[in-house]
């Protein structure tokens, strides 16, 4: 399985699968459940946020989950601070149990920190 960074040059090849994920994932709140849109631009809300670094894991052609990293710049009682801010985490259902998450955060450490 292979973490590749979602570009402008390879966003049309996984779009549709990062699309789709998003319409099956629930999230838990209490005993019910609900889903999030984020509207025609997926990527805005993140952008909006600070400088997005949008991550998928690839297993062979197929997207297995994904995340965006968004590097923050925020007050802080010492001044100005960068932070980074991990959301938009998904794992397919197909590839849950595995460890991903953990897995994600080690290789984007690695190789972007």
């Amino acid at each position: 399985m292979k973490l590749v960074r979602l570009t402008l040059a390879n966003m049309n090849r996984y779009l549709a699968q990062i699309l789709d994920l998003e319409r099956e994932v629930t999230y838990p709140y209490g005993d019910k459940f609900f889903k999030i849109d984020h509207g025609k631009d997926y990527f805005a809300f993140f952008e909006r946020l600070g400088k997005l670094y949008y991550y998928i894991f690839v297993d062979k052609h197929r997207v297995a989950g994904v995340v965006a990293a968004v590097l923050r710049t925020v007050p802080s009682r010492i001044g100005i601070k960068k932070i980074w801010y991990y959301c938009d985490l998904k794992i397919h259902p197909d590839y849950r149990g595995q460890h991903l998450p953990i897995k994600m955060a080690y290789k984007f450490i690695y190789e972007i920190c």
